[in-house]
């Protein structure tokens, strides 16, 4: 990513993954020598009274124990969430695994859209914009 925002002669991008800030001290890394300043941050889902929000704060501190703290307990809500949602989905006769889920989330923080992603790739859904599983 920040060769790309080199090649597209950007000199600063921001980093803001989902529940995270993992990836902030590598992107650092590779964006010193390519003149790339990199903006740590972090994409916060927030509920409202009038819908989901995703709210993305910048300038954050990746080595602070509480926000780590308060990002590994969000991602341990939304593995919670997404193994609800497995086993849901498995009542209702539909095959589909965590593991897959994980592997479609490829490290991140597991959500709804990974859950969606395999149900496409297995044939179970048409889209991933699907509120429910066709067939």
């Amino acid at each position: 990513m920040v060769r790309l925002a080199r090649a597209a002669g950007l000199a600063a991008i921001a980093l803001t993954d989902h529940d995270t800030t993992d990836g902030v001290p590598e992107a650092t890394r590779a964006g010193e020598p390519l003149g790339v300043r990199v903006v740590s941050g972090c994409e916060f889902s927030v509920r409202a009274p009038w819908g989901e929000l995703h709210l993305l704060g910048y300038f954050l501190p990746p080595g602070a124990a509480r926000l780590q703290d308060f990002l590994a307990g969000t991602r341990a809500a939304r593995r919670r969430r997404a193994e609800q949602i497995v086993g849901h989905l498995q009542r209702l006769g539909i095959p589909i695994e965590l593991v897959d889920v994980d592997r479609a989330a490829d490290g991140g923080a597991l959500g709804r859209p990974h859950v969606a992603r395999v149900l496409v790739e297995q044939g179970v859904s048409a889209d991933m914009n699907r509120r429910r599983p066709s067939g």
